[in-house]
Formats: structure tokens, sequence, C-alpha cells
């Protein structure tokens, strides 16, 4: 883990509150240290401060864009955007590394998030700041299990910290504390209270997790956050298809949990991702990409068509970031048959649904 000694007082305080919560054994065994800060009124849907997201989730660039890139963003009727820096994870250590210089794209650093936020202000988009993790050589988050729970906890606190600060600096609207962990999350549910407290320590907007379409329901600390965050890959159909009326039809069970969900802890759920591959595929199991697979735009289309013929109307419904948005129109994307609707017939999809065509 660098630390160059920006936030040094803030990184010591979040380590003494976690040495409180994870000393004599167990975190979960212990009430967690609790930071004084100001009392929140619970978020509901009549909150005009997240009337219903449209937004995209952008990738980091490599290199500094121009304000087109963003401008380009609001002319699709998106309303927000995510900005998305990673923190790298070795397999042989349980530390994180991030603002590295020689690796990190230019999105990720500090200054490139900055200006990303700024731009994207310029543009009138709204922000949500959602730092990732990248483990190893891309495993699923979810599984993760470090060998050392307490040097991990420590090191992603930390990184967690960096980003809530340069959040409240930029006065980003929404910041997520983080994306598909859930054995981590099951197994220190006391560290993530310390962490929710220590962020609102720097941090005064809004809080959500993205928790991973099979995990959300078994969260233990939506009560702490502003709004429950799904990353929406819930499988819709058994086999393939293209009929938006069919793939609509899936979402009921899924609405129907997600329904109960948010009336259980007063909180309306806000889908941090949702996105579909190009492949005939993407409603079995929307969380795969097959790079080897045909393209199918019509699947795309179909995929995201009944997404927004559904969602929208559930009255727990708080808004969705589309997974995911490329400076370069995608040209880049490592397949074409990717999550990006980017020059595909789903593009045309949101679009309208956005309120531009």
């Amino acid at each position: 883990m660098r630390d160059d000694g920006r936030g040094l007082m803030v990184n010591l305080t979040g380590m003494i509150l976690l040495a409180a919560c994870l000393s004599n054994g167990d975190a979960s065994e212990h009430r967690p240290v609790k930071v004084e800060t100001p009392a929140r009124v619970p978020i509901t849907r009549a909150d005009t401060s997240i009337n219903t997201i449209q937004g995209l989730s952008f990738s980091a660039p490599p290199s500094p864009v121009e304000q087109a890139v963003f401008d380009s963003i609001a002319a699709m009727g998106a309303e927000w955007v995510a900005v998305v820096p990673y923190a790298y994870g070795p397999g042989d250590n349980e530390n994180l590394f991030w603002e590295g210089e020689r690796w990190q794209y230019w999105g990720e650093s500090e200054a490139g998030i900055t200006e990303q936020v700024r731009m994207a202000r310029s543009a009138g988009l709204q922000v949500m700041l959602k730092p990732h993790l990248w483990l190893g050589h891309g495993e699923f988050t979810g599984n993760f299990v470090p060998a050392d729970p307490d040097a991990f906890a420590s090191s992603y606190l930390a990184y967690l910290i960096t980003y809530a600060r340069i959040a409240a600096r930029e006065e980003v609207e929404l910041l997520c504390i983080g994306t598909e962990l859930r054995k981590f999350t099951e197994a220190r549910p006391a560290f993530w209270t310390t962490l929710i407290d220590s962020v609102r320590s720097v941090y005064n907007g809004m809080l959500t997790y993205a928790a991973n379409w099979d995990e959300v329901s078994h969260v233990p600390f939506w009560p702490a956050l502003d709004l429950i965050g799904v990353d929406g890959y819930f499988p819709l159909t058994s086999a393939a298809t293209s009929n938006a009326d069919t793939i609509a039809m899936g979402w009921t069970k899924h609405t129907a949990m997600l329904a109960e969900l948010s009336q259980r802890h007063g909180r309306p759920i806000l889908f941090t991702e949702v996105g579909y591959t190009c492949t005939s595929n993407c409603t079995v199991e929307p969380w795969k990409e097959d790079r080897s697979a045909p393209r199918d735009d019509d699947a795309q289309a179909a995929a995201h068509k009944a997404f927004f013929g559904v969602l929208p109307g559930q009255p727990w419904y708080a808004g969705c970031f589309v997974w995911k948005w490329f400076a370069d129109g995608g040209k880049h994307e490592m397949s074409a048959n990717g999550f990006s609707p980017q020059g595909k017939a789903a593009e045309r999809v949101l679009r309208e649904e956005f309120g531009r065509e």
C-alpha cells in the first residue's frame, strides 16, 4: 500500500477504529467504535436528491480525454455517470495498490478522477464514484477470502478513505463503498460498519454498496447506507432469445425479492450496474463474457428493452448505471460482442429510454 502523506490523519483515524473493531478476536464478536457524525434522514423515493438515476458506467480511459466525451454522454440523455477507478491486489499478499504511475490508467489516478468529475459537471452530469478491485488475474471478487483478513481490511479502509476524500473535495453526489465482495462482507460485518462510519466522517454525500445479484439479500449493513445497490446480472431466461416480452417475464421473481428487500430496510434500490453482452445467451447468464460467441445485436437490445420496460415502473426503483461506456466509442473493447452498447442496436434502446429519441 502506498502512502504519500496525503490524508494521513484520516487514514490513521480509520486504522484506530479498525484496530478497536478487530482486536481480541473475530471482528463480528465485538461492537465497532462509532464515529460521531450528524444524524441523517433516511432517504425515500420522495427525496429530490435521488430523482430516478439515468446513468452510464464510464470505463477509466488510459490517457486524458476531452470535454466532448462527457458532452456525448449527456447527449445520450444520461444524467449521471459512474467514475470507476481500480485498486490492484496481487495474489501473493493482502495489500492493495493504487496511485501507481507506471501501471495505473490516467482515468484511475487522483488527477484523472478530479478532471473527469469536473468535465462531468460541465456537461450537466451528476457523479457516482465507484472504486473497484482487480484481484490476482481478474478473479471474481465475491469469492475472495484473504489469508490475512486484518491486513486486507486495513488496506481496503485506506483505499476507500482516499476516494472518500476526493469525493468530498469534488462534492460528488454518490460514493459506492465496495463492489461484489460477498464472502468478505459476510465474514466481517463489523468491519463494514466501521468503514461506513469512517467514510461518513469525511464525506457527507450519499452512500451505497454494489452487491452482486446473488448477494444483495444477504448484505448485513443496508440500514447504514442510503441506497441498496445491486449489480443486476440476474438470470432471466433458460435459453437464448431476442424476444423482449419473454425476457421481461424473467424479471417477475427478482422484482418480488427486491420489493421485499426494499420494504424490509426502508431503502430504494439502485442498479449500480446493469448490462448485457452482445450475444444470444446474454439473458441466460448475464455475468458471463464469451469472446468466441457470435455477436447478436438483437438479443442485447431486447435485454435492455425488457429491463427498461419492467424496472422503472417499480416504486422502489432508484435508477441504474448501464455497464459500460468507453471514451473511444467502444472501438477498443476487448471483444466486439462485449457489454458496451456503443455502436450497437442497444445504443438506440438507451437513447429511447433516456428520452433522446
